[in-house]
């Protein structure tokens, strides 16, 4: 088959991207079919060069360069590029890509999947779920896309984000615990909730640990001056490009964010695979694989005192909440394989 995948950045932190990335190293190696990408840019593309037939940059095709003239211009080049190279499948990876590619659909015999990668908030003019088919990566979304927008049980299929399992793990021994929270420096990703629970913990626990932030985005000089004037201990780190290599030294990951919408953070599932003790809010969706006390440990959105609560009671309990760790895992391993992610996305391509 030959496989147009579409989407918006491919930046280093961003889920999406690597969702992809995971998938495109696993199914390199496995398949024989031609993948082609277009996407707005991104500071991780090198990396995927490797991975596909080709990758073009097409600024006006980002969400954020919305117009009506790009509107055009993007289904004209897209219409033209797909009756040269005539692709099988067309891939999308968000709603504005969808929507372009929706239109080639219906004067090409091109087949076109949207990814749903968390439930869109329900706001702007573009249809957000134009399209035929769907992979989904969380069982929520399954229920809103038939409950709320009427779409057919039988064209949506659930493909969690996989990733390359770490064999043989070796954890690194530090003086002091290390807690991490890691993602993209938005407001919905909620690390001032982090930062205000470390704030509220007692300075007996801060001693015991050594606190980490990792990530690139819009409140980068707003999570810096939070820091200061709460007077807090915590390592700000730029972005990492393997982000598993950084959580093999640590030992708990908080997952603070306030979404309403997300799908699945891909920070859990690495963090998983490294054996870090998990501490999340309770977004939409989180309770179909972390299940409070046998684990992970939950908070509630928002709620700085409970999840203060939670880091203490991880630090000061840490070596009882093994059992923990391993359960997450366990179930991890059975339930995020890039090999499961990978077989059933082909076989939806083959079916379609």
């Amino acid at each position: 088959m030959k496989i147009l995948i579409i989407t918006e950045h491919l930046n280093f932190t961003n889920g999406v991207a690597k969702h992809l990335l995971y998938f495109l190293k696993g199914f390199n190696n496995k398949h024989d079919h031609q993948i082609t990408i277009i996407c707005g840019g991104g500071d991780a593309i090198s990396s995927f060069k490797p991975l596909v037939e080709n990758i073009l940059i097409w600024s006006f095709i980002k969400h954020e360069n919305r117009s009506i003239k790009n509107i055009f211009k993007s289904v004209m080049k897209l219409f033209y590029f797909q009756k040269v190279n005539n692709f099988n499948i067309i891939h999308t990876h968000n709603h504005y890509a969808a929507n372009i590619a929706f239109f080639i659909s219906l004067i090409t015999k091109a087949k076109v999947i949207q990814t749903v990668h968390g439930i869109i908030e329900p706001i702007g003019k573009l249809k957000h779920y134009p399209s035929k088919y769907f992979i989904v990566v969380n069982e929520h979304i399954i229920k809103y896309l038939v409950k709320e927008e009427r779409k057919d049980l039988g064209q949506i299929v659930l493909v969690r984000n996989g990733i390359q399992i770490v064999n043989n793990i070796k954890k690194q021994k530090n003086p002091k615990l290390r807690i991490i929270s890691a993602g993209r420096f938005t407001k919905i990703k909620a690390f001032d909730v982090y930062l205000n629970a470390i704030a509220l913990l007692s300075v007996e626990t801060k001693n015991k640990v050594d606190f980490y932030l990792t990530g690139k985005g819009e409140e980068f000089d707003f999570l810096n001056s939070l820091i200061k004037s709460l007077d807090i201990q915590v390592n700000v780190l730029i972005e990492q490009e393997q982000l598993t290599d950084l959580l093999l030294t640590t030992d708990i990951l908080i997952n603070p964010t306030r979404s309403t919408y997300e799908g699945f953070p891909m920070t859990i599932v690495e963090a998983a695979f490294t054996k870090n003790l998990i501490i999340s809010s309770d977004f939409l969706g989180y309770d179909s694989i972390l299940k409070n006390g046998n684990n992970c440990m939950i908070f509630g959105i928002n709620d700085t005192y409970a999840l203060a609560e939670r880091i203490t009671y991880a630090v000061e309990n840490y070596d009882n909440l093994n059992v923990l760790v391993e359960n997450m895992y366990n179930l991890a391993v059975k339930e995020f394989s890039i090999e499961k992610m990978i077989n059933k996305t082909l076989d939806f391509y083959k079916r379609i």
